[in-house]
């Protein structure tokens, strides 16, 4: 375990993992900073004009009929998937019972800034984590080659196993220790510049909210 230590503590203090971090959090501090600013509690709408989704919405006709027509489906393939929404339509009776396609989330707002987080900010995380999970790695198991150390350090059989396993404990907890700490300061900004709070308890069904890849779909 000391072992494993020893090259946990000789990743986090590398020179070229630290000036990653960090150009991660000025790229991420740009994305979120350059994005437009607007106020959230300035543009709430007041959703209560607007037609409840919900109501009398038929899953079974709407939803899996759409898919039955699309993939031309029949017999237990059809029966399978006009099933599965038959199941889902409780919960649509449920959702209209409390109007909660009538949440105001964000209004108009609403796909700007989910694309802003989900999208934008955490594609960009996701994309730098692996990057550094990957380095940390690379780092690690080529650390004796890059110093002409290995044929010391690897002199043995068992000793190298040992070594290896070390090593390997060590470019895990480091990929999860960089994971939350890029996730950690870039939320942090994030939720700095952009007030959330306002919608957290609104509804994600809300009708300002909608499926990416179905506009159709509440």
């Amino acid at each position: 375990m000391m072992l494993a230590w020893y090259e946990l503590k000789k990743l986090l203090t590398t020179p070229t993992i630290i000036v990653f971090v960090l150009l991660c959090i000025a790229y991420n501090s740009v994305i979120v900073f350059v994005s437009e600013h607007v106020r959230l509690s300035e543009v709430r709408t007041d959703a209560a004009a607007l037609t409840d989704i919900f109501d009398g919405f038929d899953a079974v006709d709407i939803i899996a009929g759409r898919y039955v027509t699309r993939h031309e489906l029949s017999g237990k393939y059809e029966q399978n998937v006009r099933e599965k929404y038959e199941k889902l339509q409780a919960v649509v009776e449920k959702k209209a019972a409390s109007d909660e396609s009538l949440s105001p989330y964000f209004g108009d707002w609403t796909q700007p800034m989910h694309k802003l987080l989900f999208q934008k900010l955490l594609g960009a995380i996701i994309a730098q984590c692996g990057l550094l999970a990957l380095f940390a790695s690379l780092i690690s198991t080529g650390y004796e080659n890059v110093r002409a150390t290995e044929g010391i350090v690897y002199c043995s059989k068992s000793g190298r196993q040992r070594i290896l396993r070390a090593k390997f404990v060590a470019s895990l907890i480091a990929g999860g220790l960089l994971f939350l700490l890029l996730m950690s300061v870039s939320l942090a900004l994030f939720f700095f510049r952009f007030d959330w709070t306002m919608v957290w308890d609104d509804h994600v069904s809300s009708l300002y909210n909608r499926a990416v890849d179905e506009i159709a779909k509440p």
